[in-house]
């Protein structure tokens, strides 16, 4: 899977960079095996001043197959800001795992042994 972190009016710190890789890494098990090698997702990072208060903004686009999952949150904090757009992105790579045809041989005896 290709990682990629992108800043805008932004400098990356080396803790928020190695934050962001490790919450990534975690929504990579979620990814079904069979896509994995072609997923990529790219964070993108930036800071607006509005009236004199600044606003941290986290981007995520996940590109899995033919499907797009994106999220974005603004925040005063930008880990916070992170946080939230990975639980939002976990939740619709949830669903598209829901939705997708054929589970394997597990998926298929699972019902039938309960």
């Amino acid at each position: 899977m290709k990682i990629e972190l992108m800043t805008t009016q932004f400098e990356l710190t080396p803790e928020l960079e190695k934050y962001a890789h490790a919450k990534i890494a975690r929504l990579v098990r979620k990814v079904p095996r069979s896509v994995r090698r072609e997923a990529a997702c790219i964070v993108t990072f930036s800071q607006i001043h509005k009236k004199g208060v600044e606003f941290n903004t986290c981007s995520i686009s996940f590109a899995i197959e033919d499907t797009q999952l994106r999220a974005k949150e603004m925040t005063q904090h930008m880990y916070s800001s992170l946080d939230i757009a990975v639980v939002d992105i976990a939740t619709q790579l949830k669903d598209y795992v829901a939705t997708r045809p054929g589970r394997g041989i597990r998926g298929i005896l699972r019902p039938l042994v309960r």
